[in-house]
């Protein structure tokens, strides 16, 4: 990663140096109708991309059920139960079982972000909003340190905002944008004093980012390959030496202080390790190629004459965290972020400069037209429609109906039960069954609350009597937990599942199975219409 006409031996520019130049750069040439037709050009451009993108947001941040395929319904969940002293993080499933597949940072402040007599998602959401916001940002302050110029620090914010995925998953209940926002930060901290020990500043972000979601540590992997290629062993040994001080540190803290008694550590290590599947990295493979490998070629070429070992190593880290993240079964295109990130920030370099040097200027356009149109294959987040918010009322004011405050509900969409009062002592049933399959834990507890009418009613988006993909239905629940749904349960009713909320998105349907009459006196009776509690009622509602 040589400039070209540069000797190998020359001593690369630090970064007040690099920013003076690009500057420098920028003022050499004569500003000109063509050169600011051409800025104006590519934010417009650009802009409509973004702006595509943000149209959906209110509707997305305001839509009262899950928009994540049951997702945000299993945060809501354990953040619930957090909130009412319920061990989250026990080794113990003979009363439930919690996914807790987040970090505890998430909990603990989405703990603070929601009220437990009226739950929902708006909290949440308005966090991943501002934290998407606050990514942007810092994508437009690499730009601008990369470019040296404030074009590059306008087109990169609005390049990272035109990718469909980051509205799909980042303005969410989930915790990708705070992650991703830490991260980046440890990055940008890194980067910015990537010459001298202060690098070092951009553990602790790297350590919070850790412990919002595991699985984004591209930024600090970057750092400390850098710090490997630079031949700088000392400070790679302390960056990594802290970084491993501070997890275990944390790590104790969780155990010992915050989570006593309650095994966070066997928890958090185990229960998010499934299994890498050849099939799905092929399937990554082909995302790769056909969402980001246009934006990703971009951002060689740039690199190829700029040279820039910091971000060569970012690149490099994104694309084989993603392609290994991607290939675990339960993962999704959400690994896609980070070479977002990166991306935008090298595209728009490219482009300015193209601009700027008034140098090959409509080739680069088309790549930028390119990218942007890359940017929403595969990728169309799942914007609420109409109907979508007159089925969740419709479900709402069905179980309110129809099931007493505090009933045990089994279901994959536990958003919608907590929503109406119902508890849910089983969050993520899609991780029950994979730690299941892997022997990790066991179903036979969940068998027989099932076979014991343990459960006033469980909720499925498929009828286990009807359907035929077995596959399907083993992907939410075990065998024997189906056979025994079979055998006690009765269906009683089906309802249209909103749109956001479906796996399958024709044939799923809110099916509801009750205990079959000619049980034991033991049964739950089917409940009557409920009146509305009073206002006074402790009821989540």
């Amino acid at each position: 990663m040589e400039r070209i006409g540069t000797p190998q031996n020359d001593v690369v520019e630090d970064f007040s140096t690099a920013c003076q130049r690009g500057r420098a750069q920028t003022m050499t040439v004569a500003p000109s109708s063509r050169t600011h037709l051409a800025a104006c050009g590519a934010c417009l451009i650009v802009a409509l991309f973004a702006l595509w993108n943000l149209r959906t947001w209110p509707s997305r941040i305001t839509y009262p059920g899950d928009r994540n395929s049951g997702v945000e319904g299993i945060v809501l969940a354990e953040t619930l139960d957090l909130r009412a002293g319920v061990p989250i993080y026990s080794a113990d499933t003979s009363g439930g079982f919690h996914a807790s597949a987040y970090g505890p940072l998430h909990y603990l402040l989405g703990s603070r972000l929601i009220d437990p007599t009226h739950p929902g998602y708006l909290g949440f959401r308005i966090l991943g909003a501002l934290t998407t916001l606050g990514s942007a940002a810092a994508c437009g302050v690499l730009a601008f340190w990369v470019s040296g110029s404030w074009l590059g620090a306008v087109l990169a914010p609005l390049i990272y905002l035109s990718f469909a995925v980051v509205s799909q998953f980042d303005v969410t209940a989930r915790s990708d944008s705070s992650a991703l926002l830490l991260s980046f930060a440890a990055f940008l901290v890194g980067y910015r004093f990537r010459k001298c020990r202060l690098l070092l500043l951009s553990v602790p972000f790297a350590l919070a980012s850790y412990f919002f979601k595991q699985q984004f540590v591209a930024g600090s992997a970057a750092l400390f390959f850098y710090l490997l290629l630079e031949k700088r062993y000392r400070l790679a040994a302390e960056f990594a030496g802290l970084l491993a001080l501070g997890w275990l540190g944390l790590m104790g803290l969780f155990e010992y202080a915050i989570f006593p008694g309650q095994n966070f550590a066997r928890h958090y290590l185990t229960y998010i390790a499934t299994t890498f599947s050849p099939e799905l990295f092929l399937v990554s493979l082909f995302f790769f190629v056909f969402l980001a490998s246009i934006p990703y070629v971009v951002g060689w070429v740039y690199l190829r004459e700029h040279h820039d070992w910091a971000l060569g190593c970012y690149m490099v880290c994104a694309l084989v965290l993603f392609l290994v993240g991607f290939s675990r079964p339960g993962s999704d295109r959400n690994y896609f972020v980070d070479l977002d990130w990166i991306t935008s920030c090298l595209v728009s370099a490219y482009v300015v400069e193209g601009i700027v040097n008034r140098r090959g200027l409509g080739s680069r356009f088309i790549l930028l037209l390119a990218v942007l149109f890359c940017a929403q294959w595969f990728t169309r987040p799942e914007t609420p429609r109409p109907i979508d918010f007159v089925d969740d009322r419709a479900i709402q004011d069905y179980l309110l109906a129809n099931f007493p405050p505090h009933a045990q509900g089994l279901s994959y969409c536990v958003g919608d039960l907590v929503r109406a009062g119902l508890d849910t002592p089983y969050t993520d049933l899609f991780l029950f069954s994979r730690l299941v399959e892997r022997g990790v834990i066991s179903d036979a507890r969940l068998v027989s609350q099932v076979r014991r009418h343990h459960f006033a009613l469980i909720v499925l988006n498929f009828d286990p009597n009807q359907e035929k993909d077995q596959e399907r239905m083993h992907f939410l629940l075990p065998e024997a937990v189906l056979a025994a749904v079979r055998e006690r349960y009765r269906l009683r009713d089906t309802l249209s599942m909103p749109g956001p909320e479906r796996l399958r998105k024709l044939l799923d349907r809110f099916y509801v199975f009750v205990p079959r009459k000619e049980s034991s006196a033991s049964e739950i009776q089917e409940p009557a219409a409920l009146p509305t509690p009073s206002a006074k009622s402790p009821v989540r509602r």
